[in-house]
């Protein structure tokens, strides 16, 4: 069971004023915000400095400049622009946005410096699925727990890595956490195409579009990122179109680039079908994540989750229908979104009228 509910416009107009704030930030400091401190040395002069603890929750002491300086005045703006994204970020999670956890935020806002996302990396599975019902407005229960970032990469992404870590998992380990390989399991061993912190769940997984008539799962270069990254079926007809939306953390909001809604909706019910009966929470997760779109689209776009679903091939409409009888079920509440799926897929014509989520 699920539910998915319109925030009220009061809560939407305060997402979207904090979204145009987030999407203009620059670099993100990843670091708290600490504290200035003015002090005054023995040989005369008052001197700012700034106190605060990095990402591995170590004290430090930042030497500004002298009292009254410009230097000074450009870190007392910064600091009060990072309370304030740190309030924002409270205010959102109090109104009820989805949320990521703290270790998610900072791997996000690395890459997001980098340029990971503005050069057309995705966010794809659970955490873009949260930012996705953000966007448009909607508060989704239950809330899916995940420790998994998935990062997926449509064409050679448009980023230069830092000559002093010229590879992907030294991108990540300057997100301050103690990121290592994940080593491949195969027989030979391949290249990893996953990265894990040390003593925590937090993992990070690269994915790339299977090529067609190829055996998928296996790995493949990403050069521009210094690592490889795991071939995955279906990835192509997720990819194409996307859009830039925040997440939330205990204190970053991040901009971040995640798939079409209409497209995430039908590859979720793809991706269900690629699962084996052990992983049947998954399974779960992937069709309600799909139904609760349904929901949605079926309300604000009808016509463009039509647009989308007739791109499928004839071999991705027999996945979608194989789990359209499931995902009709986690619709009984929304008959009529049930009713718009049934058509979308094929099975039915289009429903009269227009469904109500409110």
């Amino acid at each position: 069971m699920f539910d998915i509910r319109p925030f009220d416009t009061n809560s939407r107009a305060i997402f979207q004023n904090v979204v145009e704030s987030a999407q203009a930030q620059g670099s993100i400091d990843l670091r708290t915000a600490g504290h200035i401190a003015i002090e005054e040395r023995e040989r005369g002069g008052r001197y700012g400095y700034w106190m605060r603890y990095n990402q591995a929750k170590k004290l430090t002491k930042e030497y500004i400049g002298p009292e009254g300086g410009a230097e000074l005045q450009l870190a007392l703006a910064q600091l009060d622009t990072i309370k304030q994204t740190a309030a924002h970020a409270k205010t959102l999670r109090a109104l009820g946005f989805a949320e990521v956890d703290h270790p998610t935020s900072l791997v996000l806002a690395r890459l997001h410096n980098l340029g990971f996302f503005a050069g057309g990396g995705v966010l794809v599975g659970t955490h873009a699925f949260r930012a996705i019902t953000n966007h448009l407005g909607y508060h989704f229960t239950p809330a899916h727990i995940t420790h998994d970032v998935d990062l997926a990469r449509p064409k050679a992404i448009d980023i230069v890595l830092p000559d002093e870590t010229p590879t992907f998992l030294g991108v990540l380990k300057e997100s301050g956490l103690n990121f290592v390989d994940v080593p491949d399991l195969g027989r030979p061993p391949g290249p990893p195409t996953s990265f894990k912190v040390v003593g925590h769940p937090l993992k990070v997984d690269l994915l790339v579009a299977a090529p067609p008539n190829q055996k998928p799962f296996q790995a493949r270069e990403v050069p521009e990122l210094g690592a490889h990254a795991t071939t995955m079926p279906f990835l192509s007809f997720l990819l194409p179109d996307s859009m830039m939306a925040v997440t939330v953390g205990r204190s970053l909001i991040v901009p971040v680039r995640v798939p079409d809604p209409a497209r995430y909706c039908l590859h979720k019910m793809l991706v269900a079908c690629l699962r084996p009966p052990s992983e049947a929470a998954k399974i779960l997760k992937d069709i309600q994540q799909a139904a609760a779109l349904a929901v949605i689209l079926c309300e604000d776009d009808p016509q463009h989750l039509e647009e989308v679903a007739r791109e499928m091939d004839g071999p991705m409409r027999r996945h979608v229908a194989a789990k359209l009888p499931a995902t009709l079920k986690s619709l009984h509440e929304w008959p009529h979104a049930a009713d718009f799926l049934r058509h979308v897929i094929g099975q039915k014509p289009a429903p009269a009228g227009r469904p109500s989520v409110s």
